[in-house]
């Protein structure tokens, strides 16, 4: 998995969605189309997970009186209460599925909802009476509705973190530090995030890493250091950095730098004794 998709896949799953058993798509990009998606069933479980969040959010409302949150937040348990009892029978819930036309195309507005909901069901197996079939009712829909705005929210932030991510690595290949000797180059570039294989690194890590550049104040990239012979151009030693982030303004890429210059300078020198040892023998 590319750190673009474990980053959506990460996302989700703060989020309340049960993202290792949806279908991702991370599409994310500058031209039309392009975007993030994902679709599959919600079960009634993943569901509550996504309705305690729906509560605390609405909650927290500055448009609401103390008296409406108060209220919300009393109806907001008698849907929890809900959607426990709809996990004991097993019930259908609510599908997440592609409403766009064209092949390919994946973003916040390619997902609809399918309310899949037995009413009739669920008033046979309950032993509540009709007034409480009517909150469960309401809350329903409100939490129907709240997953329709959330979709859509949800995937537009999560482009847009991505986006930034995607902006912070465009600078591969740029020379960011050069000192050159009677016989030597000394050469340090930048590398992208690509290049690395995250497999290996700590899952929180790479996500830690990833959503600060998703903030949109910080570039993610490597440092190589290589160290070459003028005369015949023979690489000595290169030196490669774990990705890190750095501040727009830190011109000492977080000591990083000195780093693998002081790193690659001693490869080299170690080569170099070598080869003569080598030619002297």
């Amino acid at each position: 998995m590319g750190h673009y998709s474990y980053y959506l896949k990460c996302r989700l799953q703060e989020l309340g969605y049960p993202a290792l058993n949806l279908e991702l798509h991370e599409c994310s990009g500058f031209v039309q189309g392009s975007g993030v998606a994902w679709y599959g069933r919600l079960t009634a479980m993943d569901l509550h997970a996504l309705a305690r969040r729906m509560i605390r959010e609405q909650a927290r409302s500055p448009y609401d009186s103390a008296y409406a949150r108060l209220v919300g937040r009393r109806e907001g348990k008698r849907l929890l209460e809900l959607l426990t009892f709809m996990d004991t029978l097993k019930a259908d819930t609510v599908e997440i599925y592609t409403k766009g036309e064209k092949c390919g195309d994946h973003h916040a507005y390619s997902m609809g909802i399918d309310d899949q909901l037995d009413w009739d069901h669920i008033s046979a197996m309950t032993t509540q009476g009709q007034g409480v079939l009517e909150i469960y009712q309401r809350q329903w829909q409100r939490l129907i509705q709240w997953l329709w705005d959330d979709l859509e929210r949800t995937s537009l932030a999560i482009d847009s973190e991505l986006r930034n991510i995607k902006l912070a690595e465009r600078d591969e290949g740029t020379v960011v530090w050069a000192r050159r000797t009677a016989r030597f180059k000394v050469e340090v570039i930048k590398t992208r995030i690509s290049e690395f294989d995250l497999e290996y690194e700590e899952g929180e890590s790479v996500m830690e890493l990833l959503s600060e550049v998703a903030k949109g104040q910080k570039e993610l990239f490597g440092l190589s250091a290589y160290v070459e012979t003028l005369d015949t151009e023979m690489e000595l030693a290169g030196v490669h950095s774990a990705p890190f982030t750095r501040s727009l303004t830190d011109r000492f890429f977080d000591g990083v730098l000195s780093d693998v210059v002081y790193e690659a300078i001693d490869e080299a020198r170690d080569v170099l004794k070598e080869l003569e040892a080598a030619q002297a023998a």
